[in-house]
């Protein structure tokens, strides 16, 4: 085809507006599969092989009166150089041969005279050798005319920018974008002065799209890319539109955007560092504030109990008493306990042990005739009555009160002297000697003969009167 014929096509197809669209569904197109182009797989959704320098049968049905003859095929390989091939005006007499190299993967759709798409393959095609390959044609050519796009993992998501760059050839340059299956192809002009288009994608997921891109004498740009499109089907993209550029101009605002959101992800980084951070310092010191919380609790919870716990106190039965009342011994008055108890002094009145009481007087009495019952008493010079918090008395006077361990010790020294006459002593007895203390002179004047300590200020001042006997 002469070459003003291959730059008329081309502009019909590539439309004067920076963002147009063929009309869709104005015709169809079959590829005639004959036995030679099945593959080596049977399979009943296998996609056709091509052979080399062999004519295929291309049959259009229009849809429209607006498709308008001669139409022409375009190639698109994969990673390669697009052509476009006129293949005759009849539409039950048109025939296209394949010039590619053997394993090119190739995107067919054929066009009428006004650029419209009758729609592209489903799958690519895949080139065999034919019965020749004379007509097969290299179509890198110097100077190179590449273009290249952004290489997207695990496939391109809806509304997100797919960047495709032009290096060589003579701006402005055309774009072309579509997908296999598709009855539609979008055109855009990129201007003089740029290399860049940033595609917002706005195709259906799952399908596979493509980038063809020649410049303004018609040249072809080898190394087509495709990527594979996923995401919603909603293709809206609001506040989103594809729009040219320049590739230094977008790299640095990529690297200024990749700087920002590196430092906003630095920034949400330290924060929840921080944030983890001051919670673990707090629950320790929660976890540190409930154990010395619970410790102390434990440890008031204890003086608590000791501090109104019985005082343990044991002596043996030998310390009974019996003076015509009834007395319990130690061992049954205080019950022994394991466990070491606290008391405040001011809480709680212990008595102390007989065992470690000094004694020097143990009188001896008659209780019936002929039996005599040790009673042991506190030192004489010890006894300060008149403090009603000392209780250096017999343990069974500890719960008295002053006034009734005086009545108790007066009553008990009356019937000693009642029954013991002071002036007798008896042969042999070594405690009828200490029978004439007993008396209640001598009770009074236990202080003075005694060694004791002195009455206090309010006795000194008063007469000390015998008892009449």
């Amino acid at each position: 085809m002469p070459p003003l014929i291959l730059a008329l096509c081309i502009l019909a197809i590539l439309l004067p507006s920076s963002a147009a669209q063929t009309l869709p569904d104005l015709f169809r197109w079959d590829l005639v599969i004959t036995p030679d182009m099945k593959p080596s797989n049977k399979s009943s959704d296998f996609s056709p092989s091509l052979p080399t320098c062999t004519p295929l049968r291309i049959v259009v049905t229009p849809l429209s009166p607006l498709a308008a003859p001669p139409y022409y095929m375009m190639a698109v390989p994969v990673n390669g150089t697009p052509t476009i091939t006129s293949i005759g005006a009849d539409e039950n007499n048109l025939s296209w041969n394949v010039t590619y190299h053997v394993g090119s993967q190739l995107i067919l759709t054929v066009l009428d005279a006004k650029g419209n798409s009758g729609g592209t393959q489903l799958e690519t095609m895949g080139v065999i050798a034919g019965k020749s390959t004379a007509c097969v044609i290299n179509r890198i050519v110097a100077p190179p005319f590449t273009v290249t796009a952004d290489h997207v993992k695990n496939g391109l998501a809806t509304c997100k920018r797919w960047l495709v760059t032009m290096d060589g050839g003579i701006p402005p340059y055309n774009l072309l974008i579509s997908t296999l299956g598709a009855d539609w192809m979008a055109n855009m002009t990129v201007k003089s002065d740029l290399n860049a288009f940033i595609y917002i994608n706005r195709a259906p997921p799952n399908k596979n799209l493509f980038a063809a891109v020649s410049d303004s004498t018609g040249r072809w740009a080898y190394g087509t890319p495709m990527v594979k499109t996923k995401g919603k089907k909603d293709a809206s993209c609001r506040g989103l539109f594809s729009s040219e550029g320049d590739t230094l101009t977008i790299e640095e605002q990529d690297e200024a955007k990749r700087a920002t959101t590196e430092a906003a992800q630095r920034r949400h980084s330290t924060i929840i560092k921080v944030s983890v951070s001051l919670s673990l310092m707090f629950l320790l010191l929660l976890a540190g504030g409930t154990f010395l919380y619970l410790r102390k609790r434990k440890h008031k919870t204890e003086v608590e109990r000791a501090k109104y716990a019985p005082t343990p106190y044991n002596e043996t039965k030998s310390a009974a008493l019996s003076t015509g009342m009834h007395f319990q011994t130690a061992e049954n008055q205080f019950q022994t306990s394991s466990k070491p108890t606290l008391a405040r002094k001011d809480r709680v009145k212990r008595a102390t042990p007989l065992s470690q009481r000094p004694y020097d007087v143990l009188p001896s009495y008659l209780d019936g005739p002929g039996t005599a019952v040790s009673l042991p008493m506190t030192d004489a010079s010890n006894i300060q009555p008149w403090r009603g918090s000392n209780h250096r008395f017999h343990p069974i006077f500890a719960n008295l009160s002053a006034t009734q361990q005086w009545f108790h010790l007066v009553i008990l020294a009356t019937w000693m002297y009642t029954r013991l006459p002071a002036s007798e002593s008896t042969p042999n007895d070594p405690w009828s000697s200490y029978i004439p203390r007993f008396t209640s002179e001598n009770i009074l004047r236990t202080g003075d003969e005694g060694g004791g300590p002195e009455f206090s200020p309010g006795y000194n001042d008063r007469p000390r009167r015998p008892r009449p006997i």
